[in-house]
């Protein structure tokens, strides 16, 4: 009977495998986790779910103030949602994908052929871009993560907290981010970096003037070193 449902895989795996005894359900989680990904899955490659399935950009703009108004409604909810799939994301390496913004910068910036090395680490956190023509740390602050003044009051909670120890959360303001952005910025310029910063507004609209910006930099730079 078991195998008139199971696949012929699953079912191979069930008949030969010999039976496993876990000592806790967290060694029994991380030992079917590895099992299930990847190649492992029997739905691997199988994208037959997903067909007839379109994201619309007006079906992702709903989705995107609806979450913007469930952070606000429930910032005790959200914020711990959002830091505890942050530190996953660490924990597994990932921290260094590019969000939309970056990667809308980065094709910018190799159109343009202006040279860069992404996600550089400084010695209180890590940079977007390095551009190593101007000396310059590039920032692409996205709206709700730096919490943009056009949007947010300087007494505005934002979406995610900060740990102040092992069980306890601290909401963080709009002014708390200024604050902290301000700090980053102040560390780069005594260590002779130029800091350059994007709001997400000027990245989705204005980009071709985000790259004359850059490139001034690079010019002033090169001006400032080819004359001392």
């Amino acid at each position: 009977m078991i195998g008139k449902w199971l696949c012929g895989k699953c079912y191979a795996s069930w008949l030969f495998q010999p039976k496993r005894k876990f000592k806790t359900k967290e060694e029994c989680y991380k030992y079917m986790s590895k099992r299930m990904s990847g190649p492992g899955n029997p739905m691997y490659r199988n994208h037959t779910l997903n067909l007839g399935r379109v994201y619309t950009p007006e079906r992702n703009r709903r989705v995107s103030e609806a979450v913007k108004k469930f952070a606000k409604l429930h910032p005790e909810h959200y914020h711990k949602m959002g830091i505890l799939d942050a530190l996953k994301a660490r924990k597994m390496g990932l921290s260094g994908i590019p969000t939309s913004l970056e990667l809308k910068m980065e094709i910018a910036l190799r159109k343009h052929k202006i040279q860069y090395l992404s996600q550089r680490r400084y010695g209180i956190g890590i940079m977007d871009f390095y551009l190593p023509d101007g000396n310059i740390a590039l920032f692409v602050d996205g709206a709700a993560w730096h919490a943009d003044p056009r949007l947010y009051g300087p007494d505005d909670t934002l979406f995610f907290g900060s740990k102040i120890s092992k069980q306890k959360w601290k909401n963080v303001t709009a002014k708390d981010k200024w604050r902290k952005d301000r700090f980053h910025n102040m560390f780069l310029k005594s260590k002779g970096y130029t800091v350059v910063r994007f709001w997400e507004k000027e990245i989705k609209c204005e980009i071709e003037k985000c790259i004359q910006i850059i490139w001034s930099h690079i010019q002033t730079y090169k001006d400032k070193h080819i004359s001392a």
